[in-house]
């Protein structure tokens, strides 16, 4: 299965926005695609009985690439939570 996401160009990219928001310290890093929720979107699309009717939390989510897989296999409920408060 594809997953299409739109991704900055680069951290600089997200930084700038912060800095021009006045919140120059907050953290870009969930605008990476982090290798780890690849390879747990990979693991969801080949085993979708894993999640499929279920209520699925993904924590740190980034992206949210886990959560998006478990939704499109067809998870109940998904929670995607990130540590940004805004």
């Amino acid at each position: 299965r594809d997953v299409r996401l739109v991704l900055p160009e680069c951290e600089d990219a997200v930084v700038d926005v912060y800095s021009a928001l006045g919140r120059p310290w907050d953290d870009p890093h969930w605008a990476d695609l982090w290798h780890g929720s690849v390879a747990l979107a990979e693991k969801i699309f080949d085993n979708p009985e894993l999640v499929r009717g279920k209520r699925v939390i993904d924590l740190g989510c980034g992206l949210g690439l886990g959560g998006i897989a478990a939704a499109l296999v067809g998870a109940r409920e998904v929670v995607m939570s990130d540590r940004e408060e805004r």
